[in-house]
């Protein structure tokens, strides 16, 4: 083997991953909960991979 190597990567480990809050415009006197329109969490995200040449 000339070259080899393994990589990883992982993202938003430490917090437990993000979220994504989008509110649209409301009357000051809707609910909190009927102002969202989109609430995504993201969860930790991880890449391994091998590279080399054989």
């Amino acid at each position: 083997m000339r070259n080899f190597a393994v990589y990883g990567s992982l993202n938003d480990f430490l917090v437990g991953g993000g979220r994504d809050v989008q509110k649209r415009y409301a009357d000051p006197n809707t609910p909190e909960y009927a102002k969202y329109q989109r609430y995504m969490k993201l969860g930790i995200t991880a890449v391994v991979g091998i590279k080399g040449e054989f």
